[in-house]
């Protein structure tokens, strides 16, 4: 999951981080806590995705 905080002016800001996958943090802003919670969930599926292909990718290299 993302880290989240609130900002002065309302919105709703995330942070994603993922080893491996994304070079630096990404940060995004949202209207709603649930629109980034909706984002937040589909994002880690797409990088549980993401990571088990990589660790595919890896060990048909290393065979």
């Amino acid at each position: 999951m993302a880290c989240k905080q609130i900002r002065t002016n309302g919105t709703w800001e995330y942070v994603f981080k993922k080893a491996g996958l994304l070079e630096k943090p990404v940060h995004m802003t949202f209207v709603s806590e649930q629109g980034g919670d909706e984002y937040a969930q589909r994002f880690d599926v797409l990088c549980g995705i993401g990571t088990s292909f990589l660790q595919r990718i890896s060990q048909t290299a290393a065979s």
